[in-house]
């Protein structure tokens, strides 16, 4: 038997507020994408997002551990 997804853990789902549009997001771990973007110092910062499922702009979320 194959393990199934019967629904998704309030616990572990955390919100967001698009600053496009204002909706209130609810995502999870791996819904979150990273990217790196490179200074003029020669360093990078890592940057975490999710896409609003309203106007598709990109939120910056904290970093999950």
């Amino acid at each position: 038997m194959a393990v199934e997804v019967i629904g998704h853990s309030e616990e572990v789902a955390r919100k967001a507020t698009c600053v496009g549009c204002g909706a209130i997001l609810r995502y999870y771990k791996n819904d979150v994408s990273s990217r790196t973007v490179g200074d003029y110092g020669g360093g990078s910062d890592t940057y975490y997002s999710i896409i609003c499922a309203k106007c598709e702009k990109r939120v910056d979320v904290k970093v999950w551990y």
